[in-house]
C-alpha cells in the first residue's frame, strides 16, 4: 500500500510547474521545508518534469507533458479503482484519505500559484500564464472527479478545518441570520501553513503579513 500511495502522490507533481517567493525564503529555511528549493530558485518558475527533475531553462520546459498532465490523473483515478477491490475497506479508507490531503493543497495551491504569478513574476509571458491556468484546471477537475467517485469515503480534513477556522464564538443573544462567512485568502494561508506544512503559528503571521506587503 505504501508503494502505491507514493505513485499517486508523486504523480501530482510529476510535468508540474511552481514558484517560490524570495520574501518568504528566510522563513521557510527555518522549518521542515529546510532547503527544499535552493536561494537562487526563489522568484524563478521551476518545472518538475515526469522523472520529478527540476528545470528552471522555461525553453526546456516540456510543454507536450504539462497539457497531457491529466493523463496522469486518470492513472491515478484506476489505480485508486484497482486498490480499492484488492484492500480491506479500512485499508483503503486510509489510503484514499492520505491521497486526498495531497489533491486538497495541490488544488489549492495551484490555484494561488496562479492568482498571484504577475505579483512574483513579473516577466512571466501570457504562454507561462496558460501553464500555470492549465495546472490549476487539470487540478480542479480531479478534484472534483475524486470527489464524485470516493466522495463517500472522504474525510475533507483541510476544507472543513478551514471553516471552523473561521467560526466565531456562539452568542447568547438572539441575532439575525447572517449569511455564511467566507474565509479569507489570509486566514486560508495561516490555515494551509500551520496544518499541512506544521510551520509554528508565531511564524506564519510573519510569513503572511511578508507575502501580503509585497501585494501593496
Amino acid at each position: 500500500m505504501k508503494e502505491t500511495f507514493n505513485t499517486l502522490r508523486n504523480n501530482l507533481t510529476r510535468s508540474y510547474i511552481f514558484y517560490v517567493p524570495s520574501k518568504v525564503y528566510d522563513d521557510v529555511q527555518r522549518t521542515q521545508l529546510k532547503d527544499m528549493i535552493p536561494y537562487h530558485l526563489t522568484n524563478t518558475i521551476v518545472y518538475m518534469d515526469d522523472d520529478r527533475k527540476t528545470i528552471e531553462d522555461i525553453s526546456e520546459f516540456n510543454k507536450v507533458e504539462i497539457i497531457s498532465k491529466n493523463s496522469l490523473f486518470d492513472e491515478n483515478i484506476f489505480t485508486l479503482i484497482d486498490a480499492q477491490s484488492k484492500l480491506s475497506a479500512p485499508q483503503f479508507k486510509h489510503l484514499i484519505n492520505k491521497y486526498w490531503e495531497h489533491v486538497e493543497t495541490h488544488t489549492y495551491l495551484t490555484n494561488l500559484m496562479y492568482t498571484h504569478l504577475s505579483e512574483y513574476i513579473k516577466d512571466a509571458s501570457k504562454n507561462v500564464s496558460d501553464m500555470f491556468l492549465l495546472q490549476k484546471d487539470y487540478f480542479s477537475t480531479h478534484h472534483t472527479e475524486i470527489k464524485r467517485t470516493f466522495g463517500a469515503l472522504l474525510t475533507s480534513r483541510f476544507t472543513n478545518a478551514l471553516i471552523s477556522y473561521n467560526k466565531k464564538p456562539v452568542q447568547t443573544k438572539k441575532q439575525k441570520p447572517k449569511k455564511p462567512q467566507i474565509i479569507s485568502d489570509e486566514d486560508a494561508d495561516v490555515f494551509l501553513l500551520e496544518t499541512v506544512f506544521n510551520i509554528p503559528s508565531k511564524m506564519t503571521s510573519k510569513i503572511v503579513n511578508t507575502v501580503n506587503k509585497t501585494k501593496k
